[in-house]
C-alpha cells in the first residue's frame, strides 16, 4: 500500500511542473490583428504536453541510410536525447505557426479551425513577427496561461489550462544553446508546400547536404506527420537522384509511408471538396510535380523557376 501511495505522489509531481502556479496575474495572451491573416483568434497552447514526460519525442524515427531524424515537436530534453551520438545536427523546423519554448516546454499559437495563422505570409515576415511576439509581447507578462492540450476545437471554460512563469526562448536560440544548427522552412499545416518552401529545402540540400552525405538533419513539424513526411520524401528524392538510384514515384512514396507510418496517398476521393481532403490531394500532386522536377533538374535549378515556366 505504501509503495502505491509513493507511486501516485510521484505521478502527480512529474505530471505538473514545479514552476506551474495559479495567480491572478496569469492570463492567456491573444495575438493582435497585425499578426493574423484572418478574423479568427489565435490560441496559445502547449504542444504535445501529454508526451512531455517521455524521454524521446513522439513519432520519432531514424532513417539511417539517408541521415534523417524525424518526429513531432520535441521538448528541450527530448531534442537532446534524440540527437545523442549523431554529432552536429541541422534542426529543420517546418512550422509556419508562431512557436517557441517556455522553460524547455514547446508552445505555439494556433488559429482554428485549420491552424493557418500565417497562411500566405512570407518567411521573412513570419520570423520578424515571431521574434517580436516571443521576446517583446510575451516577455512583458510574468505569468502566462497556456491551453494544456493541442487544440482541435475552440476552447471553453472546461478546457484545461496551465499557468507558467514566463521564460521564453525561440527554437533557434534553444538549438544554438547546444551548439546545433537551425534551419527554418515556414510550411503551413495540412497544405502542400509552397514553391518557396520547396526551394528552401533544395537550398539546404545543395549547400549543406549534397557534398556531405554523412550530415544528419532533424525534420519536424508539430505532429510529425504531414509536413515532416512530405519533407522526408523530397529529401529522399534528392539523395537518390544524386546516387542515380531514384525509385519510381509510387515505389518511393510507398517506402516513405512505411518508414514514417503516415499516408501520403489521400484516402479520400478527389471529388470530396472538403478543406482537409482537397489539401491532401494538393500535397500529393505537389509531390508528383517535385518528383518530375528532381528527375530533370540540372545543377542548382530552383523549383520556382520551373513552375513559372509551366
Amino acid at each position: 500500500m505504501k509503495s502505491k501511495l509513493v507511486f501516485i505522489l510521484l505521478s502527480i509531481i512529474f505530471s505538473y511542473p514545479s514552476f506551474a502556479r495559479e495567480t491572478q496575474d496569469c492570463k492567456v495572451p491573444l495575438l493582435g490583428e497585425s499578426y493574423l491573416n484572418a478574423a479568427n483568434p489565435a490560441y496559445l497552447q502547449l504542444n504535445n504536453y501529454k508526451y512531455l514526460n517521455q524521454k524521446l519525442p513522439p513519432k520519432l524515427r531514424y532513417l539511417d541510410n539517408y541521415k534523417i531524424i524525424a518526429s513531432a515537436q520535441f521538448s528541450e530534453s527530448q531534442f537532446i536525447n534524440a540527437i545523442q551520438n549523431k554529432g552536429k545536427v541541422i534542426d529543420v523546423d517546418l512550422r509556419a505557426e508562431y512557436h517557441g519554448f517556455n522553460d524547455g516546454i514547446p508552445f505555439s499559437y494556433i488559429a482554428l479551425p485549420y491552424d493557418n495563422v500565417n497562411f500566405g505570409k512570407s518567411q521573412d515576415t513570419i520570423l520578424k513577427d515571431e521574434h517580436q511576439i516571443l521576446y517583446n509581447d510575451l516577455a512583458n507578462d510574468k505569468y502566462i496561461k497556456f491551453y494544456r492540450n493541442n487544440l482541435k476545437h475552440v476552447p471553453d471554460m472546461n478546457s484545461p489550462t496551465m499557468c507558467l512563469t514566463s521564460n521564453i526562448k525561440s527554437e533557434s536560440d534553444l538549438v544554438a544553446k547546444y551548439n546545433q544548427e537551425y534551419y527554418r522552412i515556414t510550411a503551413t499545416d495540412h497544405l502542400a508546400m509552397s514553391p518557396d518552401n520547396v526551394d528552401r529545402l533544395l537550398a539546404l540540400y545543395d549547400e549543406r547536404l549534397k557534398s556531405n552525405p554523412s550530415q544528419w538533419v532533424y525534420l519536424h513539424c508539430q505532429g510529425g506527420a504531414g509536413r515532416t513526411t512530405t519533407a522526408t520524401a523530397i529529401l529522399i528524392m534528392l539523395k537518390q537522384k544524386s546516387t542515380q538510384s531514384l525509385m519510381p514515384f509510387d515505389e518511393l512514396i510507398k517506402y516513405v509511408e512505411q518508414v514514417s507510418n503516415y499516408k501520403l496517398v489521400p484516402s479520400c476521393n478527389a471529388s470530396d471538396k472538403s478543406y482537409r481532403c482537397q489539401a491532401k490531394w494538393q500535397r500529393y500532386q505537389m509531390l508528383q510535380q517535385v518528383y518530375n522536377f528532381v528527375q530533370q533538374r540540372k545543377g542548382q535549378e530552383s523549383y520556382t523557376s520551373s513552375t513559372s515556366r509551366n
